[in-house]
């Protein structure tokens, strides 16, 4: 399997700041994470999820198990028209 892209989210805008900003820039335990997740993910993009649109909260807000059986946002996703209006964070090998 070939993949075109790869697009990662994150619902914690602090973390994302922390992504973009280089990591000389950041206190030492906070710039160690950094450095290895740009390392990572260095031909990734970026963008923010809301809570609502993020099937991972699901799990962690308590959802029921027959709730989360019936949640077509934890099988399917979230609608990917909610994207359209996100703007990518720069690339992460510009900073």
């Amino acid at each position: 399997m070939n993949l075109s892209q790869v697009i990662l989210f994150s619902d914690s805008t602090i973390a994302l700041s922390w992504i973009k900003t280089p990591p000389h820039l950041l206190k030492t335990f906070v710039a160690n994470r950094v450095a290895k997740i740009r390392e990572l993910t260095v031909n990734f993009s970026w963008h923010h999820i809301s809570s609502e649109n993020n099937p991972a909260d699901l799990v962690s807000r308590g959802l029921s198990v027959s709730d989360l059986i019936n949640s077509s946002l934890w099988w399917k996703g979230p609608d990917p028209s909610i994207f359209k209006n996100d703007e990518r964070l720069e690339n992460i090998n510009d900073c």
